[in-house]
């Protein structure tokens, strides 16, 4: 019985310790690995529209579903916070009401939701041409610590959307 005991204790023993630096897991933060590689904890917030033309105000959704669309593929480097809670944050701030978020109530959000970094941006349009500009602010320190411009052709719109996730993503990982 006790060699039984034994052989159980080991096992379990050599298990834990083969796999409990596997995955560690800091609900408010990261989950590292054994290789010591963090998933970084990312809020995307619907960009403002700085055109003017309420008629253009679904890109603002637009361009953050699609940025979080690509980020939360990468899931073992990213952790996308689900839209929804966002909204419901900014509902219980008052934010919505302007509809406008800059970097300030952007680290008020993000602080909220344990975010490690708020994607924020907008975007406008005049004529035929369109720009995007994107901003990643560390919750922690509410600095800005990646900037994304990218410049167009409004009819391709949905190209430079994904192509400006894509960029996002890689400028992210690096």
């Amino acid at each position: 019985m006790i060699g039984v005991i034994g052989s159980i204790a080991s096992i379990l023993s050599l298990f834990l310790s083969s796999n409990l630096n596997h995955f560690i897991f800091d609900a408010k933060r990261t989950v590292s690995t054994s290789e010591n590689k963090s998933i970084e904890k990312i809020a995307v917030l619907k960009f403002n529209n700085n055109s003017g033309e309420t008629k253009l105000d679904w890109l603002g959704s637009g361009l953050a579903e699609t940025i979080s669309t690509e980020l939360a593929a990468d899931n073992k480097r990213f952790l996308v916070i689900e839209r929804l809670q966002i909204e419901e944050v900014k509902k219980e701030l008052n934010f919505q009401k302007s509809g406008y978020v800059d970097e300030s109530t952007a680290v008020e959000i993000g602080k909220i939701l344990g975010a490690d970094s708020v994607i924020v941006g907008s975007y406008q349009k005049f004529g035929t041409k369109c720009m995007i500009n994107i901003r990643q602010v560390k919750v922690e320190t509410g600095e800005i610590i990646n900037v994304i411009n990218m410049d167009g052709n409004f009819d391709e719109i949905f190209e430079i959307q994904k192509q400006i996730a894509i960029n996002t993503k890689e400028i992210l990982t690096n």
